[in-house]
């Protein structure tokens, strides 16, 4: 579940993500500060999105978030010479649309 500043704790949204996303490129410290406020006593993991520098990294850490995604973690990496066959791409294609995952050309 990724925060949007529309949302209450009391709200029953609240009892079923494992996780909640919070984008640091997004969001400044006092925001993430009332956040977490918010979120005080709710049993979810917190994810801090687009950490980018060893600093984010830190802030991240101190401000409570335990799990971590971004550029200061690994860059993406390109793929190159791999084939996919014409009804992967479409394939894969339909399932980007509907957010659906599937492993396209393996045996």
């Amino acid at each position: 579940m990724t925060i949007s500043s529309g949302i209450r704790s009391s709200s029953p949204w609240w009892r079923w993500p494992d996780y909640i996303k919070v984008d640091f490129a997004m969001t400044g410290a006092e925001e993430r500060k009332r956040l977490l406020k918010r979120l005080d006593g709710v049993a979810v993991a917190l994810l801090a999105e687009k950490v980018e520098t060893q600093e984010e990294y830190k802030r991240a850490c101190d401000e409570g978030f335990t799990l971590f995604q971004g550029y200061y973690f690994c860059r993406p990496l390109l793929m190159e010479n791999r084939k996919v066959p014409a009804t992967g791409f479409r394939t894969s294609r339909f399932c980007n649309c509907c957010g659906a995952t599937t492993s396209i050309g393996r045996r």
